[in-house]
């Protein structure tokens, strides 16, 4: 069996030794050696990088927009996706709705930005009209906001998905139980429903950042390689290092950003592993400590024992049910005999 194991993933191993892997170890190779002789120049690259301008401006650029717009994404993405699991009516087209911006071609993205945010475009036309002073989007420091927008509008909808498909792998027996101890839409929200979602807030927010990497393609079709500072990105200056072939500078910078990236992953993993830990904790009825009801007054008894005294209450029920069938079936035995002897 580990042989046959072996062999059916090795062509997926050797896919991303090759793909990925392999050209991943020469790039930091490369970021050791000079760019025309390929001698070993030690960490001169990376003082060469630390020390030029366009870099700590796109890398700070970069930062800034990760910190605008993931967590405003997650967030935005999970109110929408909460009230769109309460509704009875109409879920598939609005799904549909949110999802539509990832099935429009960049192109046709690209061609609606010029269209709104133009020195001459039609917000600043709505702006002249409603007696409002008109702004250059793109070149100013607007246009900073105007690319975390178009990021927001083209991935909220996926991020929807993701909230939705979690939300359903949430036992409704746990609202239910909730609601019988007295528990209000927002005790639900926040005992239920964001512990039982932790598992997936790791997915969602890793799914997110590499989809900020996308937005360079819009970005890049609106602004050229050089776009106004407030939106030049870290994907615009390896665009540009690689047009000029300075390969040494790109590939330090290029080891600096994945280090980055794996250790905010990886220093997120362990908080998040331990919220989720607690959330299985409280869904499984483990936990002990009461949970105090301010809007009711007194202690909510904990889901576990709610959900005890509905198992204890239906079996009761079923108990009487089955007590009251035997009764019927003896007085029906005895209404037969009692035909049968009439007869």
């Amino acid at each position: 069996n580990t042989e046959k194991g072996l062999a059916f993933i090795l062509p997926s191993f050797a896919g991303v030794c090759i793909f990925w892997l392999i050209p991943y170890v020469d790039v930091i190779r490369r970021s050791f050696c000079g760019a025309v002789n390929g001698e070993f120049v030690g960490i001169e690259n990376y003082r060469t990088i630390f020390a030029n301008k366009a870099f700590r401006l796109a890398a700070g650029n970069t930062l800034r927009f990760f910190g605008v717009c993931v967590p405003l994404l997650v967030v935005l993405s999970l109110i929408i996706a909460v009230l769109l699991a309460g509704q009875k009516r109409f879920t598939q087209i609005l799904k549909s709705f949110f999802l539509l911006p990832m099935a429009i071609p960049v192109a046709s993205v690209v061609l609606l930005w010029r269209l709104l945010f133009d020195d001459q475009g039609l917000l600043n036309h709505l702006l002249h009209m409603l007696s409002v002073q008109t702004t250059d989007w793109m070149n100013t420091g607007a246009s900073f906001y105007v690319l975390v927008i178009s990021y927001i509008w083209r991935n909220l909808g996926y991020d929807v998905v993701l909230w939705m498909a979690g939300l359903s792998a949430i036992p409704a027996a746990l609202y239910e139980a909730a609601k019988v101890d007295g528990a209000g839409e927002w005790k639900c929200f926040t005992k239920i429903t964001l512990p039982n979602l932790l598992p997936s807030l790791f997915t969602i927010v890793v799914l997110s950042v590499l989809n900020a990497f996308k937005v360079f393609r819009e970005a890049y079709l609106v602004a050229g390689d050089y776009p106004q500072e407030k939106m030049y990105l870290l994907q615009h200056l390896f665009n540009n290092w690689y047009r000029d072939l300075s390969l040494d500078k790109m590939s330090a910078a290029a080891v600096v950003t994945g280090l980055v990236i794996f250790l905010l992953i990886r220093s997120s993993v362990k908080p998040i592993n331990y919220l989720a830990n607690t959330a299985e904790i409280i869904a499984g009825g483990n936990l002990q400590q009461p949970i105090e009801d301010e809007r009711f007054g007194g202690e909510v008894k904990m889901l576990s024992t709610s959900l005890k005294k509905m198992i204890a209450s239906l079996l009761e029920g079923i108990t009487k049910a089955e007590a009251l069938s035997a009764s019927a079936q003896e007085e029906s035995r005895k209404a037969q005999e009692a035909m049968q002897q009439a007869e």
